[in-house]
């Protein structure tokens, strides 16, 4: 910032700038000390303001195909292994249900929670999920499969639910519209030849 146009000295000269106007308007009731108190004044004034808060932007938040990229890069580490069955079972179900999320992202542009939800599972979750069962000596071992089956379970659920909820008001909103039209023809859908032009 420069030190000429920061907020502190252009607040400090104003400050310095009144009292001399305050001096000439009272007729020099300031007394003979007025510089000194014009310039005190305008000091204190620049030192007691506080600096200009620069905003901190967040980072962006990553999007569909950012998304998409990371669940690639998680499946190609994790498939690239050869799986015990029931940890591929919950894989490929969580896999299926999170592409199907991210085909339809755009339908939880009003939901930045549910979006939030995916975002989490995604960056965060499965890949530490992944990275820390890679990290198991033995991938056959039945605690490391029981452990992982069970929390690639909890992933795939919770990404199946959200799925629903994109499902169901997908539904919802075409019932509406289907109402909609029923209301306004009559409870039968338009036919060309019902128009009058």
């Amino acid at each position: 910032m420069n030190a000429l146009n920061s907020r502190k000295v252009v607040v400090g000269v104003a400050v310095t700038a009144l009292v001399v106007v305050l001096h000439v308007l009272s007729g020099g009731g300031l007394g003979f000390l007025w510089p000194v108190v014009a310039i005190c004044t305008g000091m204190a004034a620049g030192f007691v303001t506080p600096p200009r808060q620069e905003k901190v932007l967040e980072p962006p938040k990553a999007g569909e195909g950012e998304l998409i990229h990371t669940l690639e890069e998680v499946r190609y580490t994790f498939t690239a292994h050869k799986l015990p069955s029931p940890v591929q079972r919950a894989w490929d179900s969580f896999d299926e249900s999170a592409v199907w999320v991210l085909d339809n992202w755009h339908r939880l542009d009003e939901a930045p929670h549910q979006q939030a939800l995916v975002r989490d599972m995604i960056e965060e979750h499965s890949k530490e999920l992944v990275r820390s069962y890679l990290d198991v000596t033995d991938l056959e071992d039945p605690v490391a499969v029981e452990e992982m089956s069970e929390s690639l379970s909890i992933l795939g659920r919770e990404m199946e639910q959200i799925k629903e909820a994109i499902s169901q008001n997908s539904v919802r909103k075409l019932r509406n519209h289907s109402m909609a039209l029923k209301l306004e023809y009559g409870g039968t859908l338009p036919s060309l030849e019902s128009r009058e032009v």
